[in-house]
């Protein structure tokens, strides 16, 4: 594993519009400095999925890679998410009803541009794309009794900051998160299919011995046998477990907002998630 865990490299902003450096690429790998040369290198940065650059970014400058990713489902992976983000409103099922409404509406009134878009290199087109945007979703935010300079848009913190896209607001995303066909069909432009593994997050905890194996033996195309010797279960983090369940209206509306976008995501995967 990389030394920093999640070392979020890929999904800076100071990537967006333009590729790592040699140095910088260089300096991402001295995170395995201490690994064997014959071990395959991991690291795991759940941001990854969404930010939009980073699929082009990740080709452009080391190739093929192996790819996992692990899909929750998304009602549930909104709400711990809301509850696990640090800055934004009062976590309380009521605050996340509201964030909700306005994520939804977003999407409805802003139509693809409320889902993040990664850069087309012309300048001027990014800009009046942004711009149309945010003006859109600051009627929204004002619907709901929320700050426009807060979920629209926002200031880049330093070159490292993988929270912020100017374009589209800060850590206010819980809910389009969940839109994973967006973000996969951005994946799938950049990269082989047979290259990107595709797990539920309920099945790999279920089952996690042998699904963490059965990882090792993708990443290592070479691997002979998947043996689960050593491997042990670890209790899933959550978040959102220890507070209050969501409201059943909350839930409805999720439900009836996604199902649509499961659908389509079935049908890009060639199979069903059965989420619900």
């Amino acid at each position: 594993p990389h030394r920093h865990g999640e070392p979020h490299f890929w999904d800076r902003i100071q990537f967006r519009e333009a590729s790592p450096s040699a140095q910088d690429i260089q300096d991402y790998f001295e995170g395995w400095a201490n690994c064997g040369k014959e071990r395959p290198l991991f690291e795991k940065t759940p941001n990854y999925l969404i930010q939009a650059w980073t699929p082009r970014r990740l080709c452009e400058s080391v190739g093929r890679q192996k790819l996992a990713v692990l899909l929750r489902n998304p009602i549930d992976r909104a709400y711990s998410g809301f509850y696990q983000g640090g800055d934004g409103p009062e976590k309380t099922p009521e605050a996340f009803d509201v964030a909700a409404r306005m994520e939804v509406a977003l999407v409805e009134d802003c139509s693809a541009d409320a889902m993040r878009w990664d850069p087309s290199g012309d300048a001027e087109m990014d800009r009046r794309k942004a711009s149309s945007y945010q003006k859109c979703c600051a009627g929204v935010a004002r619907r709901f009794d929320q700050d426009p300079s807060k979920v629209c848009t926002c200031n880049p913190e330093h070159a490292e900051d993988f929270l912020c896209d100017p374009s589209n607001g800060r850590n206010q995303n819980f809910v389009r998160t969940g839109v994973y066909v967006h973000h996969l069909r951005r994946w799938f432009q950049h990269h082989r299919t047979d290259d990107i593994l595709i797990v539920r997050s309920e099945d790999f905890f279920a089952h996690m011995p042998k699904a963490t194996a059965e990882l090792g033996c993708f990443a290592h195309s070479d691997a002979t046998t998947c043996s689960i010797e050593g491997i042990e279960r670890k209790h899933e983090n959550s978040a959102r477990e220890g507070h209050p369940p969501m409201w059943n209206s909350t839930y409805d509306l999720l439900k009836e907002f996604y199902t649509p976008y499961n659908h389509q995501l079935d049908a890009l995967l060639g199979r069903n998630m059965s989420w619900w």
